[in-house]
């Protein structure tokens, strides 16, 4: 029942980004003066966007970056609301099922050879759409999104797929450097976020709306590598991370 649900609640995540893409096509046609004064709502966004990240004062960044998160928390859940619950179901039906106790299942290996390279194909459909119609009031960017939202479930079936094969062999210095980084995920969490908002900030490189997408992707891998590298040496010395330290205790000290 939880598999039926979740896939009846992603039908209707990818449902909703579809009829999206509908409602951008029928605007572009019928109504082409509301749709520009939406384009110039989204450039009036992007400067307010470009100011406030830009401060060179902390404060000011954080005070811009509170004003406009109930918006994206809107957003957001508007968006990807549904789908988010789907997986939640997804999950809980796995571990009811004893798939992720289980990496030697029949499911792991049909996700790595059937909904992996799926996934990955209509990705790149959609990717491809989104990148010849960079316009998000594009019926055909917001028709490329729907495709990548209706493909998500298989890429992420896939990748767990090819986790749980790597999980049955034998230990490799590069699986126990992983295992370290990522038990400490929270603390993680967060040291990403300082160093990309000292990277990104006017109160550090300032770098938001200065650079393209693919130096964007280069200094994600870049900050990634160097978070996994830190909490990897930590936790060869430490039991916790700091962040989990706090919130265990805290957690304890509730209880």
């Amino acid at each position: 029942r939880l598999v039926r649900w979740g896939r009846i609640v992603y039908l209707l995540q990818g449902g909703g980004v579809l009829l999206r893409a509908g409602f951008t096509w029928l605007g572009s046609t019928f109504a082409p003066e509301g749709m520009q004064a939406a384009r110039q709502g989204f450039e009036e966004d992007a400067e307010s966007a470009r100011r406030g990240f830009g401060a060179t004062v902390f404060l000011d960044v954080a005070a811009y970056r509170m004003r406009v998160w109930g918006e994206n928390v809107a957003f957001g859940l508007a968006l990807q609301g549904f789908g988010v619950f789907a997986f939640l179901l997804l999950g809980l039906a796995a571990v009811r099922q004893g798939l992720l106790a289980d990496p030697a299942h029949a499911f792991w290996s049909m996700a790595r050879r059937g909904h992996l390279p799926a996934g990955l194909l209509l990705s790149a459909v959609g990717a491809g759409l989104i990148a010849a119609n960079p316009d998000p009031l594009d019926w055909r960017w917001m028709l490329g999104l729907a495709v990548i939202v209706l493909a998500s479930p298989l890429s992420t079936s896939g990748y767990l797929g090819v986790v749980a094969a790597w999980s049955t062999r034998q230990a490799t210095p590069l699986r126990r450097f992983l295992e370290r980084s990522g038990s400490i995920s929270l603390t993680g969490y967060l040291l990403q976020g300082v160093l990309m908002s000292w990277l990104f900030s006017g109160y550090g490189l300032g770098l938001f709306a200065e650079v393209g997408a693919a130096a964007c992707t280069a200094i994600a891998a870049v900050v990634a590598l160097v978070v996994a590298a830190s909490c990897s040496a930590w936790r060869m010395r430490f039991e916790r991370g700091p962040a989990e330290a706090v919130l265990r205790a805290w957690t304890y000290l509730r209880a």
